[in-house]
This record gives C-alpha cells, structure tokens and sequence, in this order.
C-alpha cells in the first residue's frame, strides 16, 4: 500500500468519525487543529521543537456525559486515536497529540453540579477559578490548586497535575485527600462509566487521561 493510499484511507476514517459526531461541536479548521494541539511545552526550548509540528485531525467538544461516551464509543470503533484536553496548561506536552487523531475538548463540560458542606462535585471541564470563586460563597475553599487556576480545568489538574497553591499545608495532590470521588468514562466501543474513590482514584491521578475520559470529579 502506498503513502498516497493509506492518507486516503486515513481521511476516509476520520470523516466516518465526524459523520457519527453529528450534533456535537467539531472543529476542523487548520488553526484550530494547530491550537487545540498545543499546550505549555513552549516553556521548553527542547520540548518547542520536538512538538511544534503536531496536529490533530478532528476536535470535539462534547457538552454532556451521553456525548462523551458517544465519542469514546466512536474512536474505539474506528480505532482513531484520542487525546483528552482540558485548558492546555501543562508545561510537558501531556496534551499533544502525538499520534494526530482525535482531541477531546473538555470545557464544555463546566457545570459546577453541587456544593455542599465540606466539598464539591463538578464536571471535569469547570475553570478551576470558578469553582474557587463558587465554593467561597458558601465561605469554603478549596485545598490545592494551581497557579493557572483562571485557565486550568478540574479534569486536567487531576490527569497532569500535582502541586499548587495549598500543597504547603496539604501536601501534593497525591497526598493532600482533596479528590473523593472521581467518575470516568472508559475508552472502549461499548464504553463503561465508572466512579473511582479511596485508594482507587490513584489508578487517574498523573495519568494524563490515558486509563480514561475524566468527566465528573468530587
């Protein structure tokens, strides 16, 4: 098979995966497939010109779970790479899409769902700064969170962070007892949800989104 014919064939698989997002957000255009490719890596010279050239193919942004799953269950099927993102704010390329593909946008998902004495449960997308400034009303706050709270998401801090702001007292991410309950969605065609806690919320924590798509986090 020549180089011409499996570019055909990778374009005619790509655009079967856009027809099943019919009613969900995709962007296609060659700015946005370079935008939505990048994160902080540009903080390292090494990092800009090893990643500088990457692209996605296709960026959806789903706004509810049934969406989500309908992605997940349409890149198994097509067995399409995917690549989950939040704000972009990670400093090491954790974002990229290094095998081109699919990127999931996740800041559609931005429902804060509740607040209550002692937590709170939003959807992985939510602005890390609007949930701070949400749970201060209710005169709480929240133990960690980073420095790029205005652009940073809730999913991405928990998938590539693991310090900030309050890790002094509380100690990292890792350490600090903040997450009580983290729900994801499972790469698969007949997707699974599933809803970690304890010690299994380890299994997501730093893992970048590779075990799966983080939608909701306690």
């Amino acid at each position: 098979m020549t180089n011409q014919d499996k570019q055909s064939m990778r374009a005619q698989t790509i655009e079967a995966f856009r027809q099943d997002m019919a009613g969900i957000a995709c962007l296609t255009s060659s700015d946005d497939l370079r935008i939505k490719a990048r994160d902080y890596y540009w903080y390292s010279p090494v990092l800009q010109q090893l990643l500088e050239d990457f692209r996605a193919e296709i960026v959806v942004l789903p706004a509810t779970e049934q969406e989500v799953v309908r992605v997940a269950a349409a890149a198994a099927r097509h067995r399409i790479e995917l690549t989950i993102r939040g704000g972009g704010t990670g400093n090491y390329g954790q974002a990229v899409p290094l095998q081109g593909g699919i990127v999931l946008d996740t800041t559609l998902l931005a429902q804060i769902v509740e607040i209550v004495d002692g937590s709170v449960r939003v959807q992985a997308g939510a602005r890390i700064e609007s949930v701070l400034d949400a749970v201060r009303q209710s005169g709480q706050q929240l133990m960690i969170y980073p420095s790029t709270m205005s652009i940073a998401t809730v999913g991405g801090f928990i998938a590539g962070g693991s310090a900030g702001i309050g890790s002094v007292r509380h100690g990292i991410l890792k350490e600090s007892g903040a997450m009580r309950s983290v729900r994801l969605i499972t790469l698969e065609e007949s997707p699974r949800t599933l809803t970690l806690t304890g010690a299994d919320i380890e299994l997501v924590n730093h893992a970048w989104g590779t075990n799966g798509i983080i939608i909701e986090v306690e």
